[in-house]
């Protein structure tokens, strides 16, 4: 992410937008200070990795040991 100019440590409030269409999960994060964006997608079949048609979804993520920690301040679902 860092050479969109996307920094998860920077403490800025990030918006994540994550839209699934069967076969291929979009991920998009826009730094709300910076107006920086980072984008991404994933050629992924979510039913067959969570073995059914209903999961928990969450946020989290590290490497190495290197980490960040969320405040979700709002959150919605939208059936498409």
């Amino acid at each position: 992410m860092i050479p969109s100019g996307i920094h998860m440590q920077s403490g800025h409030l990030m918006r994540a937008t994550l839209t699934y269409n069967g076969t291929t999960l979009y991920e998009t994060v826009t730094d709300t200070v910076t107006n920086h964006t980072y984008s991404n997608h994933y050629t992924v079949n979510i039913p067959a990795l969570v073995e059914g048609d209903t999961a928990i979804v969450g946020f989290a993520g590290a490497t190495d040991t290197s980490y960040v920690q969320q405040n979700i301040e709002s959150w919605t679902y939208t059936v498409q």
